[in-house]
Formats: structure tokens, sequence, C-alpha cells
């Protein structure tokens, strides 16, 4: 792979960023004047967290952003081969599908279908692109999902043909840990602001990980390492995160819709599985830098299972939902979950980051505090 000079680097980062979050801007603006006519106004309900009627579909204007900036910074043959192509049509149809929802409801089973078969894509090229040698003493899916071995529990000099058959296991639980990351990012973009701020906190904390960070490519240059259009990417789709942001911080003058929340949750998936994949950074630490959002969603979701409520059903009883309506605003709510991000996540996922051996341990730190508040602070609970 290869990436722009490493003189003209600093310009193109400049230039790339800030056309990105223009454009991004820009085209939320675009959207938001003509949500009426293009279908696309949100109207509250019993189940949302919003009193008027308000634009959405924002998201639309952060891919296209996104994607402009991208074939405008870098150069042709940066990302080569099938793989590369293959994870970036999945996500563009990932936010194909959501804007076809955002304008007429295509139903769970549709939706699931979609968000399935793009997660599969992404493991079966990265798959593809990281697959060992058969002879290789580590399962073939292990590298590619990042999940420990199952096969590691069998005794020394086992086939490898054996190896391989049980690290399959691997897949349906990759697949399933996709889906559900989708469905909760999708889940927690209720409020203002909210979804948009974590997205950018992650793309970019993952960032700077890698540059400080102890992983395999630690000591390459950042401008020659194989990694480097990947982060570049990753960079352009911050600055247009950043953008959008703008007009959705609370009062919200657009939401990003699913078309924003898919795409946005599928490229901080792939971003992950690339960096697992590589060693840039354990699947440890980018579990700590997600706590904020997957922890909310699953005390939310294990606590309507043990009261017998249907957990398929619409609802607002996510800790952050329950948040804003006794604090009677949304930009309360997104604030702290800013603030956790920066002042109590990103510094366990530096240390985890560094202290390799016991970043199960400091996910478990990170993890436990947000649970228990999560549970005391009644999420999940059935509204009075």
């Amino acid at each position: 792979m290869t990436v722009p000079a490493a003189a003209a680097l600093p310009t193109t980062l400049i230039f790339g960023t800030a056309a990105a979050a223009l454009l991004s801007l820009g085209g939320a603006a675009l959207i938001a004047r003509h949500a009426v006519r293009l279908g696309l106004q949100d109207h509250p309900n019993a189940r949302s967290s919003h009193q008027r009627p308000t634009p959405r579909g924002g998201g639309v204007a952060i891919v296209v952003a996104f994607l402009l900036a991208l074939a405008w910074c870098l150069p042709a043959g940066s990302f080569s081969g099938w793989p590369a192509w293959v994870v970036l049509a999945a996500g563009i149809a990932l936010a194909l599908t959501g804007l076809a929802d955002d304008r007429h409801d295509l139903g769970a089973g549709t939706r699931l279908a979609v968000q399935a078969a793009a997660v599969a894509a992404l493991i079966a090229a990265v798959t593809a692109a990281t697959m060992p040698p058969i002879e290789s003493d580590a399962g073939p899916l292990v590298a590619a999902t990042g999940l420990p071995s199952l096969a590691s529990w069998l005794p020394a000099g086992a086939p490898t043909w054996l190896v391989a058959a049980i690290d399959l296991a691997v897949l349906p639980l990759a697949l399933l840990a996709g889906v559900w990351w989708l469905n909760l990012f999708n889940f927690m973009d209720g409020i203002d602001g909210l979804a948009a701020a974590q997205a950018l906190f992650m793309l970019l904390a993952s960032l700077l990980l890698k540059l400080a960070g102890t992983g395999v490519d630690a000591g390459a240059d950042f401008g020659a390492s194989i990694s480097a259009p990947v982060d570049l990417a990753r960079l352009m789709l911050a600055a247009a995160v950043a953008g959008f942001l703008v007009l959705n911080w609370p009062p919200a003058r657009i939401f990003l819709g699913d078309a924003g929340s898919l795409f946005l949750g599928f490229a901080i998936l792939a971003a992950a599985v690339h960096d697992v994949t590589l060693g840039d950074m354990s699947v440890w630490t980018w579990l700590i830098l997600g706590a904020a959002f997957h922890v909310d969603a699953t005390v939310t979701l294990l606590r309507r299972w043990l009261t017998g409520q249907r957990v398929a059903t619409a609802h607002r009883s996510h800790l952050y939902q329950r948040l804003a309506r006794r604090w009677r605003g949304h930009q309360p709510v997104s604030l702290v979950y800013c603030l956790l991000d920066i002042a109590w996540i990103f510094p366990l996922a530096l240390l985890a980051h560094r202290q390799a051996p016991w970043a199960p341990v400091i996910l478990v730190i990170a993890c436990a505090p947000l649970a228990v508040v999560a549970w005391l602070g009644g999420a999940g609970l059935k509204e009075q």
C-alpha cells in the first residue's frame, strides 16, 4: 500500500480534514433544508426522546464527505486488492439500507439480514487478507477476528485440520458480536449529539493509541506504515463526523438517522478488526474504548430480559434516555458521556494498550463501575 509522500502529508491532512468537515457540515445543512421533500422528517412518538419534528438522515452527508475526502487524499492503489473494496462496499450498503429505513420502515428482518451480510463480508475480507498458512499452529480465523483461539486448549501436536475445524466456532461468535455492535450503536443514537460524539471519540482515540502504542508497527514511521491508508481514512471520517456534529449537538438541527449510525458503527467495527488483526491494538483495548455504549446497551438488554419484557420492541429505557428525562435535557447527558470518555475510558484504554498482559483486568476495571451505575440508574426498567 502506498501513501502520500512524507513532505506532502501535512498539507494533505490539513486540506483533507478541512474538506471532510466542511462538506459534511454543508451536506447536513442541505439535507435539513429539504428534509420534508426528501421524506426525511422525524416525528416524535411515545418511544422517542424528542419533542418536535426534526430532519434525519444527516449521516448521508458524513458518508459522502468521507468518500470524497478519501478519494482526494489517497492516491490510486492505496487500497489494493479486493478485501478493502468489499469492506467499503459493505459500509455503503449499510448506509443505503439505513437511508431506505429512514424514509420507509424496512422491517427488522431486512435490517438484520443486511447487517449480518455486511459483518460476514468484513470477516471474509479480513480472513482472506490475513489467513495464515494451513500448516501454521494458529487457527486460520483467530488473527482475523481477534478472539482467543478455541483450539488453544488442545494438547500440543494436535492435527492442524482439527485446529482449523475447532476455530471455525469463532465465526458465529464474531458474526453475532458484529451484528450486536451495529445494533447497539444504533440503539444509543437516541439523543442529540451522543452517537456522533462517541464515534468521534473512538476514531480519534484509536488513532492516538496506535501512534503512541506498543503494537507490532510501533517503531515504524507513520507514513511508511502498512496501516497508514486506513489511519488516514479514519482521520477523514473523524473530520466528517466533527463537521456534522456542529448541527447535531444539542439542540440538534438534524439527526444521524439509521444511514449514519449504521455506517459509523460498521466503520468503527472495521477499524477495530483491522487493528486487532495487525496487532496494533488488542480486542480488550477496543472493548474499553466502546465501554460507554456497550455497557449501557448490554445492561439494559439484560434487565429487560430478566424482567420478562419483550427485548425486541422499541423502548426508551437505556440509562442515557432515563438521564435525559431526569435532567430535562440532552446536552448534560451528552456532556457527561464525553467527559466519561476523556477522563475515565481513554486513560484506561491507554493503560491497557501499554500493559497488554493486564488488558483483560483493566477492561473489567473500566466496565464494572459503569455497569453498576447503569443498573442503579434504572437501565432497562419498565417505564412508569
